[in-house]
């Protein structure tokens, strides 16, 4: 199977070292100064939702709040128990920030080109009846980006672990295993949300994703593009450990989790990881069912503006403006919702979400054959619906009939009225 050897674009040519200087600056510049300002927007939106004023008080309208949270970290000490393994200690931050920026590296922002001059990956020769695609402006653009992201993105759990572990100190060790078991558990619905659109798309690679909903539409728009959204996002929250999902943290049961005993910038490296994790499970839900920077409804600018910088203008545009609209959906869930019990938390992941997808799976392929393939979308739509409608009904009440859960030493705290002197007929004397 020959795969066209993609020509070489006018508008890209020259040294190849400066679109990875351009990236680096993106990466190492544009992304940390992005996260400051998310923060400080967070905490905006929280002050609101919380009939509050958040920061106002350094610079104009608080804006530079995050120049001084930055300084502060840098001047504050590095303080490293005694007991603490140092290597694994610094190495454990190090991680979380590694997994978030490869995970940033193969996501298509826009197209290199504006013309359809490349076949997708994993597509036959135009010969023999495939169509051509947009080139991706992507660092990186591999046949597997959806497999070398989720393998990327397991790189955070063992951060996590040595975090708590090289610490030497029981609630740091409590959070990391607590942690360890939530990212393992949402790790399987997150992967299982990817299969519709690894489906529908043939092709393992973002660039190929985008692809296809030039060609059939936002992915969203049918019912598994649905629920795979929906389960995707829900996961993704849970892996970011983000509230309601933030139980690694729980300051009331573990003070500060699996960083407890990390103080200074290695402390705003969990920080910087964290939402540098949200920004990548935005652009990964943008790319996959959003349709990337396209507009609802339409491929255009695609194929009728010749100019790859003009082009680029709207679909780049269009990917902040979703990436933003997740992150605040993200914030609100946040300033929203309690924190879920931990037995409920891992119960919702393995007798809720996994098998949704599984039958999610099945719709999928429904799906495709009837929408994609016979181009029935609406016939997709009747017969995809109900199942999954019916499925989602029958695991949410099966999960509810197990009753609430076991409270240790329910029998010795909890006295019944006949126990009780003086309750329940019994003689007080």
């Amino acid at each position: 199977m020959n795969v066209p050897i993609a020509p070489v674009r006018p508008e890209l040519a020259g040294p190849t070292w400066i679109p990875w200087l351009l990236w680096l600056v993106v990466f190492f510049g544009l992304l940390p100064l992005a996260v400051a300002y998310i923060v400080l927007a967070e905490r905006k939106v929280a002050g609101r939702f919380q009939d509050r004023i958040g920061p106002n008080r350094v610079g104009p309208f608080g804006l530079l709040q995050p120049i001084a949270d930055l300084l502060k970290l840098i001047t504050k000490e590095n303080i490293v128990p005694r007991a603490a393994d140092a290597v694994t200690h610094l190495l454990g931050p190090v991680l979380l920030i590694v997994s978030a920026f490869l995970v940033l590296a193969v996501i298509p922002f826009g197209v290199s080109g504006s013309r359809a001059e490349v076949a997708p990956f994993g597509a036959v020769s135009p010969a023999e009846g495939s169509r051509l695609g947009y080139p991706g402006l992507a660092a990186v653009d591999t046949a597997s980006g959806l497999l070398y992201l989720v393998a990327a993105a397991s790189l955070s759990v063992l951060g996590v672990f040595l975090a708590g572990w090289s610490s030497r100190n029981k609630f740091a060790l409590l959070g990391s295993m607590r942690g360890v078991a939530q990212l393992v558990s949402y790790e399987i619905p997150q992967v299982l949300s990817l299969v519709p659109a690894i489906l529908w798309a043939s092709s393992l690679s973002l660039v190929g994703i985008f692809n296809a909903q030039v060609d059939q539409g936002w992915f969203l728009g049918s019912p598994p593009g649905i629920v795979a959204f929906v389960v995707l996002m829900i996961a993704s929250i849970a892996e970011t450990n983000r509230a309601p999902f933030d139980l690694p943290e729980a300051e009331s049961e573990l003070i500060a989790g699996y960083h407890t005993e990390y103080s200074g910038m290695r402390w705003g490296l969990f920080f910087l990881a964290e939402y540098l994790a949200i920004i990548g499970v935005s652009c990964l839900a943008t790319t996959l069912f959003l349709g990337g920077g396209m507009l609802p409804f339409t491929s255009w600018p695609l194929g009728a503006i010749d100019s790859v910088v003009l082009v680029n203008l709207v679909l780049v545009g269009g990917f902040v403006a979703k990436v933003a609209l997740i992150i605040f959906v993200i914030f609100w869930i946040r300033a929203t919702l309690p924190r879920m019990r931990v037995d409920r938390l891992m119960g919702f992941a393995w007798k809720i979400l996994i098998p949704l997808c599984l039958v999610n799976i099945v719709a999928a392929a429904v799906w495709l054959e009837l929408a994609v393939r016979r181009d029935r979308p609406l016939l997709g739509w009747l017969v995809t619906l109900p199942p999954l409608v019916l499925a989602l009904a029958a695991l949410v009440r099966l999960s509810r009939r197990e009753g609430p859960a076991p409270v240790v030493g329910r029998d010795r705290l909890v006295r019944t009225p006949a126990a009780i002197p003086g309750v329940g007929g019994r003689d007080p004397s």
